[in-house]
């Protein structure tokens, strides 16, 4: 087996322009990206440990067999980009940014197959020598903000992202795991097409904010995302948000607030088959029961119609000039209200205290506790393929329900301390834990067994400090060490031989510890 020796490399040119009229705006800046990537090791191949079982050519078994496998191809990435501003009048100015890219990729394939015997047996070519894959990226920001009053502040903006898929799209009659021969029939499911996917989205905001007392602020804002993809799903969403702020002064030294968000995404009819029809030869998909593969009740969770609504409060209280107290929480949920199977909903709680020391004018220390608990629930039905797929696919007794529940508990406690001007020190610690259940029910024709749950934890310690050693050159030394260990039913015990059919590298629950030492040296012009 060949080792991967990948190159990464980034090139960025930037040109201050300056384009004024001295007293309302300029063309502020003009860059160009190159984004290189480069595999030097582009293939690796290993012996077949399995013997030739049906429907493999005897010759891609064990001793003879071999498999290959393509590494990440060569690839780059070009990009120019520029951005200026205008001052409309002494109370509102445009800013504006524009990015223009291209992606390429036009590694040689390697041929169907590494098996001599099956490449001579190859009736129906590659389609071309290489992917010739090609993608245009156009990125362009407007912002607009004005102060019409002292009172009132208003800002829009515009946002417009397309990503153009112009790579060609052919038909290829792979060989399975190099030891399959080609099946080149109207009806092989080994007849793929790639599929060019492309996305383009514009994005429309407009806030206000207006101040009705001395100590009391509004904010409202609106916000509309329109979205098209090609080879999905659903073709068009379109995703309005509203949202309403409230921040206010109870006293002199508490601090205040509440915002509410409601956001509803609708689309286009959504049709589950769309990529497997699209992907597949049409003699083929005509041969499956029913022409889908994932049922029809199924939605991806990004692309369904949800309504989401968040409520986040926090307030600040300063009880002295050496104290400060922070509380805040927020709460989230996701209702998707038309998605029969799939992810149905979803519940997010946030809360957060943190505090602030300060003994000295040399000495600041802080401390925070976070508590995050998230739950999701998720429905499906367990079927078969060939001829009960309709059968079982329509049968409520094979529906499931899966009810995720995790929780994530985080401490942190730091102090920095200035010495004598010219030594500053500091420390930080953190602490998480994390713990992760999921609750699976099932209908009469299935069995289900309880889930054991994973638990993570990390401890975190960095110390560091930084000496002035003149006044325009600092000595900055940093040490970090982290531990982290988890328990996971799911990897936990799995020997290189413990799953059927596949050969693994044996997994193991993490356990390590990791240390780092850090020294730079900073100037200041």
């Amino acid at each position: 087996m060949q080792t991967p020796k990948p190159e990464f490399m980034i090139a960025t040119i930037l040109v201050p322009i300056d384009f004024s009229d001295g007293s309302r705006g300029a063309l502020r800046y003009a860059t160009s990206l190159a984004q290189t990537f480069r595999a030097k090791v582009i293939i690796f191949t290993w012996e077949n440990p399995y013997a030739a079982i049906t429907g493999w050519d005897p010759s891609a078994g064990y001793p003879t067999g071999e498999g290959r496998l393509h590494l990440p191809p060569d690839n780059q990435f070009h990009q120019v980009s520029t951005g200026g501003g205008y001052n409309l009048t002494d109370r509102t100015r445009v800013t504006a940014d524009l990015a223009l890219g291209r992606m390429i990729q036009d590694q040689e394939f390697l041929p169907y197959t590494v098996n001599p015997v099956l490449a001579a047996s190859v009736t129906q070519p590659l389609p071309r020598n290489s992917l010739d894959g090609w993608i245009d990226t156009t990125l362009l920001n407007v912002r607009v903000a004005s102060r019409p009053t002292p009172k009132l502040s208003v800002n829009a903006g515009y946002r417009y992202d397309d990503r153009a898929n112009k790579t060609p799209r052919d038909e290829y009659v792979y060989i399975g795991g190099d030891s399959q021969t080609q099946d080149t029939s109207v009806a092989s499911s080994r007849r793929r097409f790639n599929e060019p996917y492309s996305y383009q989205e514009h994005q429309m905001k407009l806030d206000a904010g207006y101040r009705f007392f001395r100590r009391m602020d509004l904010t409202a804002g609106v916000e509309r995302k329109e979205t098209e993809r090609t080879y999905s799903e659903r073709e068009d969403a379109t995703e309005d948000t509203y949202r309403l702020g409230l921040k206010t002064r109870l006293m002199e030294k508490i601090d205040t607030g509440v915002r509410l968000s409601r956001a509803d995404r609708r689309g286009s009819t959504y049709r589950g088959d769309e990529p497997f029809l699209s992907s597949y030869d049409p003699g083929y998909t005509s041969t499956v029961p029913g022409s889908w593969e994932n049922h029809p009740d199924l939605r991806k969770y990004f692309l369904a119609d949800r309504r989401r609504d968040i409520v986040a409060v926090f307030a600040t209280l300063a009880p002295s000039d050496t104290w400060t107290v922070g509380v805040n929480g927020s709460y989230l949920v996701d209702d998707y209200e038309r998605s029969e199977m799939g992810l149905t909903g979803s519940t997010i709680k946030n809360y957060t205290v943190d505090a602030g020391y300060l003994p000295t004018d040399t000495i600041t220390t802080y401390a925070f506790y976070a508590y995050e608990n998230l739950r999701s629930e998720q429905d499906g039905r367990q079927f078969s393929g060939g001829g009960i797929k309709l059968v079982q696919a329509a049968d409520p007794t094979r529906d499931w329900f899966a009810d995720h529940r995790d929780r994530v508990d985080t401490v942190g406690a730091g102090v920095t301390t200035v010495i004598a001007d010219r030594l500053d020190l500091g420390a930080d610690y953190v602490y998480a834990r994390s713990k992760s259940a999921v609750n699976v029910t099932a209908g009469s024709a299935l069995t289900t067994v309880p889930l054991p749950a994973s638990i993570t934890r990390l401890n975190s310690l960095a110390v560091h400090g930084t000496y002035r050693l003149r006044r325009d050159l600092s000595l900055k030394v940093r040490y970090r060490m982290e531990k982290f260990t988890a328990t996971d039913w799911a990897v936990e015990n799995v020997e290189p031989d413990t799953l059927a059919n596949v050969v693994t590298l044996g997994e193991e629950n993490p356990d390590d510890t990791v240390h780092v030492v850090a020294i730079s040296f900073a100037y200041r012009f």
